[in-house]
Protein backbone atom coordinates (compact mmCIF):
# COMPACT_ATOMS: atom_id res chain seq x y z
CA UNK A 1 0.00 0.00 0.00
CA UNK A 2 1.29 3.34 -0.98
CA UNK A 3 0.85 5.85 1.86
CA UNK A 4 1.89 9.12 -0.04
CA UNK A 5 -0.08 7.91 -3.38
CA UNK A 6 -2.57 11.28 -2.41
CA UNK A 7 0.58 13.15 -2.93
CA UNK A 8 1.88 12.06 -5.70
CA UNK A 9 4.87 10.02 -3.80
CA UNK A 10 6.28 13.61 -2.69
CA UNK A 11 5.16 14.55 0.63
CA UNK A 12 8.07 17.30 0.60
CA UNK A 13 6.44 19.34 -2.01
CA UNK A 14 2.59 18.06 -2.39
CA UNK A 15 0.66 18.24 1.17
CA UNK A 16 -3.23 17.43 1.86
CA UNK A 17 -3.88 20.30 4.28
CA UNK A 18 -7.24 20.02 4.75
CA UNK A 19 -7.22 16.40 4.88
CA UNK A 20 -10.20 15.43 2.26
CA UNK A 21 -10.66 12.28 -0.09
CA UNK A 22 -13.71 10.29 -1.42
CA UNK A 23 -14.26 7.16 -3.83
CA UNK A 24 -17.65 6.51 -5.35
CA UNK A 25 -19.45 4.53 -7.80
CA UNK A 26 -22.47 4.19 -10.25
CA UNK A 27 -24.18 1.98 -12.15
CA UNK A 28 -27.83 2.55 -14.20
CA UNK A 29 -29.10 0.20 -16.31
CA UNK A 30 -32.75 1.24 -16.41
CA UNK A 31 -32.93 1.45 -12.68
CA UNK A 32 -29.70 1.75 -11.02
CA UNK A 33 -27.60 4.25 -8.39
CA UNK A 34 -24.47 5.39 -6.86
CA UNK A 35 -22.87 5.46 -4.13
CA UNK A 36 -19.77 7.48 -2.09
CA UNK A 37 -18.09 7.14 0.84
CA UNK A 38 -15.55 10.00 1.98
CA UNK A 39 -14.02 11.80 4.89
CA UNK A 40 -13.57 15.78 5.66
CA UNK A 41 -11.37 16.43 8.63
CA UNK A 42 -13.58 19.07 9.72
CA UNK A 43 -16.78 17.12 10.26
CA UNK A 44 -15.45 13.54 9.73
CA UNK A 45 -17.12 10.64 7.30
CA UNK A 46 -19.64 11.40 5.13
CA UNK A 47 -21.53 8.95 2.54
CA UNK A 48 -23.71 10.26 -0.35
CA UNK A 49 -26.24 8.14 -2.37
CA UNK A 50 -28.33 8.23 -5.54
CA UNK A 51 -31.06 6.16 -7.11
CA UNK A 52 -33.00 6.62 -9.85
CA UNK A 53 -33.24 5.72 -14.16
CA UNK A 54 -30.45 6.04 -16.49
CA UNK A 55 -27.46 4.10 -18.40
CA UNK A 56 -24.52 4.09 -17.65
CA UNK A 57 -21.05 3.49 -15.29
CA UNK A 58 -18.73 5.05 -13.60
CA UNK A 59 -16.23 5.59 -10.81
CA UNK A 60 -14.39 8.40 -8.89
CA UNK A 61 -11.75 9.10 -6.44
CA UNK A 62 -11.44 12.80 -5.74
CA UNK A 63 -8.66 14.64 -3.19
CA UNK A 64 -10.87 17.38 -2.61
CA UNK A 65 -13.95 16.35 -2.08
CA UNK A 66 -15.86 18.44 0.74
CA UNK A 67 -18.46 17.21 2.76
CA UNK A 68 -22.26 17.80 1.66
CA UNK A 69 -22.48 19.34 4.95
CA UNK A 70 -19.67 21.92 4.67
CA UNK A 71 -20.09 22.48 1.23
CA UNK A 72 -23.95 23.89 1.81
CA UNK A 73 -22.64 25.80 4.49
CA UNK A 74 -23.87 23.90 8.05
CA UNK A 75 -20.44 22.53 8.77
CA UNK A 76 -21.24 19.88 11.04
CA UNK A 77 -23.41 16.62 11.30
CA UNK A 78 -26.63 16.11 9.60
CA UNK A 79 -28.17 14.75 6.55
CA UNK A 80 -29.71 15.85 3.32
CA UNK A 81 -31.53 15.06 0.33
CA UNK A 82 -33.02 16.30 -3.36
CA UNK A 83 -33.98 15.60 -6.72
CA UNK A 84 -31.04 15.40 -9.05
CA UNK A 85 -30.60 15.13 -13.45
CA UNK A 86 -27.09 14.54 -14.50
CA UNK A 87 -24.69 13.43 -17.86
CA UNK A 88 -21.11 12.72 -17.54
CA UNK A 89 -18.45 11.28 -19.58
CA UNK A 90 -15.01 11.37 -18.59
CA UNK A 91 -11.76 9.53 -18.35
CA UNK A 92 -9.81 10.65 -15.42
CA UNK A 93 -9.64 14.69 -15.59
CA UNK A 94 -10.26 14.74 -19.69
CA UNK A 95 -14.25 14.50 -20.17
CA UNK A 96 -17.57 16.77 -20.24
CA UNK A 97 -20.22 16.91 -17.02
CA UNK A 98 -23.20 19.07 -16.22
CA UNK A 99 -26.18 19.01 -13.95
CA UNK A 100 -28.92 20.26 -11.75
CA UNK A 101 -30.29 19.42 -8.38
CA UNK A 102 -32.70 20.86 -5.79
CA UNK A 103 -32.59 19.83 -1.98
CA UNK A 104 -32.73 20.25 1.36
CA UNK A 105 -30.28 20.00 4.00
CA UNK A 106 -30.43 19.27 7.65
CA UNK A 107 -28.14 19.80 11.00
CA UNK A 108 -27.80 17.77 13.81
CA UNK A 109 -30.38 20.05 15.34
CA UNK A 110 -33.00 19.75 12.61
CA UNK A 111 -32.68 23.61 11.08
CA UNK A 112 -32.43 23.38 7.18
CA UNK A 113 -31.07 25.09 4.54
CA UNK A 114 -32.70 25.00 1.00
CA UNK A 115 -29.67 23.77 -1.52
CA UNK A 116 -30.85 24.65 -5.07
CA UNK A 117 -31.64 25.15 -7.67
CA UNK A 118 -28.55 24.25 -8.63
CA UNK A 119 -27.21 24.35 -12.14
CA UNK A 120 -23.98 23.10 -13.33
CA UNK A 121 -22.95 24.11 -16.70
CA UNK A 122 -21.62 22.01 -18.96
CA UNK A 123 -18.24 21.87 -18.90
CA UNK A 124 -14.48 19.98 -20.28
CA UNK A 125 -12.63 18.92 -17.71
CA UNK A 126 -9.42 20.23 -17.95
CA UNK A 127 -6.54 18.07 -19.98
CA UNK A 128 -4.00 17.95 -17.36
CA UNK A 129 -3.52 14.84 -14.67
CA UNK A 130 -1.58 17.77 -12.41
CA UNK A 131 -1.51 18.20 -9.33
CA UNK A 132 -2.49 14.86 -7.96
CA UNK A 133 -5.43 16.78 -5.73
CA UNK A 134 -7.52 16.93 -9.42
CA UNK A 135 -10.33 14.49 -9.73
CA UNK A 136 -9.75 10.94 -11.41
CA UNK A 137 -13.12 10.10 -13.11
CA UNK A 138 -13.89 7.33 -15.41
CA UNK A 139 -17.26 7.13 -16.50
CA UNK A 140 -20.38 7.78 -19.16
CA UNK A 141 -23.93 8.14 -17.51
CA UNK A 142 -26.56 9.79 -17.87
CA UNK A 143 -29.18 9.65 -14.97
CA UNK A 144 -32.37 11.18 -13.01
CA UNK A 145 -33.78 10.66 -9.69
CA UNK A 146 -33.23 10.83 -5.80
CA UNK A 147 -29.86 11.77 -3.72
CA UNK A 148 -29.46 11.96 -0.37
CA UNK A 149 -26.64 12.55 2.09
CA UNK A 150 -25.29 11.68 5.79
CA UNK A 151 -22.47 13.63 7.58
Amino acid sequence: MNRYAYVANNPAVWVDAEGLASIGGELYAGIGGGLTLGWDSCTGPFMKFKAGFGIGAGASFDPGELSPGRGAGIGGHGSSYGLYASGQAQALVLGWSGGARIGNAYDARGNWRPTGPEFEKPRWLPSVNWPPTKPKKLGLSVSVGAEGALF
